[in-house]
């Protein structure tokens, strides 16, 4: 293959490497300011939620620790090849480039650059990293407020067991749902700028190196999508976690509230309806947190234990009108 190359081109490309690498780095930043939740050790759908969310944010780091490390070497390499191209003659370079490892493959179908065709960035992929004061899936919910007890005919607050279960920064996830969107929009901005920049040089470098770095940056560019793409689901995780909780809760508190306004004979027979009634809706708390049935079965056997555990008599007025 005849090589072509203009070490010009290589440094424009080898500039925008450096910003995209540059972008990771305010990345992290956006990553530990954004991400952060309080923990509540006693609360144990919390808990495991917030063990999930530690376990995502390390993942999160580690990802874009590594693109941002990957890009910074590639753009040291890049800036050596353009200096190594200025320094030898064609020929030197056309021999060495015939003997470069993989020359015996077919060339690359190349794509022309859509839009313009220089190295500026298609999209500024940082200014995606501001959280929106009104994202779509953020809901004002009204979450087991503090102070309010909500008790049983057999003075069991209820709520405050509910509270005990779930209490946590619960907000504070959801607004980490924001923060996972605008890094996958950042992700994708970031692969639009170098699969653009790498068509460009497409234009001007050609030969076996040109396209052993065509495929690298390719790859790159996709595998980023992919980084966006699994961001924007944690955005639906975490979105969904925390509407099913709320959810929850405001059922709860008013099926409870209903139930403290009758006879105390009426109250235990709802009561019991609704403890058969939530041991479903326990199902899917567990299922979005990710706790599987164990949790399901403690939070269930909490809510049936309620009456025995809170008077020892509790199903004398039942047993009475039998």
């Amino acid at each position: 293959m005849t090589l072509a190359v203009d070490p010009i081109d290589l440094t424009g490309f080898t500039t925008l490497i450096h910003r995209a690498a540059q972008g990771f780095g305010s990345a992290l930043t956006f990553l530990a300011r954004h991400t952060s939740v309080d923990c509540a050790a006693t609360a144990t759908t919390w808990g495991l939620a917030h063990d999930d969310h530690t376990r995502q944010v390390r993942a999160a780091r580690d990802s874009l620790t590594r693109f941002g490390a990957l890009l910074d070497a590639s753009h040291r390499e890049l800036d050596e090849t353009a200096r190594w191209y200025r320094s030898v003659a064609l020929r030197e370079a056309q021999e060495l480039d015939a003997a470069y490892p993989g020359a015996h493959r077919r060339s690359l179908p190349r794509q022309h650059p859509s839009g313009n065709t220089t190295f500026q960035d298609v999209c500024d992929a940082t200014a995606h990293l501001e959280p929106s004061p009104f994202p779509p899936h953020r809901r004002e919910s009204g979450f087991l407020p503090a102070g309010r007890a909500v008790r049983t005919p057999f003075d069991m607050d209820v709520l405050g067991t509910v509270a005990h279960w779930l209490t946590g920064d619960w907000r504070g996830y959801l607004a980490c749902a924001d923060a996972w969107d605008c890094l996958g929009n950042f992700c994708d901005a970031a692969a639009k700028n170098i699969r653009h920049g790498n068509d460009v040089l497409g234009l001007t470098w050609r030969g076996n190196a040109a396209d052993a770095a065509w495929r690298h940056f390719e790859r790159l560019a996709t595998t980023l999508e992919s980084a966006g793409d699994t961001f924007h689901s944690l955005r639906e995780h975490y979105a969904g976690i925390t509407e099913t909780v709320f959810a929850f809760a405001a059922l709860v508190r008013s099926a409870v509230a209903d139930i403290c306004s009758r006879p105390t004979e009426s109250a235990i027979a709802e009561y019991r309806e609704l403890v058969n009634h939530y041991e479903n809706v326990l199902v899917e708390v567990a299922t979005a947190v990710g706790t599987g049935g164990s949790l399901t079965q403690f939070m269930a056997d909490d809510l049936r234990n309620f009456p025995t555990s809170a008077h020892p008599s509790a199903h004398a007025p039942e047993e009475a009108t039998t």
